[in-house]
């Protein structure tokens, strides 16, 4: 799957500005802070990786932006009518036992804040 999104995004990317250019394991440093969550400075000293935090952080920022660009409308889909936002609802009930959600994101932890007048009421 790495190869394939690698070849889907590789003819967006400038040749001239781009650190993925000069650098491909730049795509896969990105790749592995995707799957760890870890800290950009970790991932750049990872033993097979060597890159400095402001590469890793580059390099997130162009392979994220060209996998949104390139493959966005492809994979990512979102529910846009009432009636599929309730069908996703009822169905993720029925499996998880979680009211009103309409997407999950695997392995992903997503801090939510409340809003301080929600709490208070």
């Amino acid at each position: 799957m790495a190869h394939y999104v690698l070849n889907r995004i590789l003819p967006t990317i400038s040749t001239k500005t781009s650190v993925l250019a000069i650098q491909p394991i730049s795509f896969f440093s990105a790749l592995y802070f995707y799957t760890t969550g870890s800290y950009q400075r970790t991932v750049g000293q990872s033993y097979n990786i060597s890159m400095s935090q402001q590469s890793v952080s580059r390099a997130i920022m162009e392979v994220t932006s060209a996998i949104v660009t390139v493959l966005g409308q492809e994979w990512i889909r979102f529910p846009t009518t009432v009636e599929e936002k309730n069908v996703l609802k009822a169905r993720f009930m029925q499996s998880t036992g979680f009211p009103g959600v309409i997407a999950a994101i695997d392995c992903i932890h997503i801090a939510i804040i409340a809003q301080l007048r929600n709490i208070i009421t």
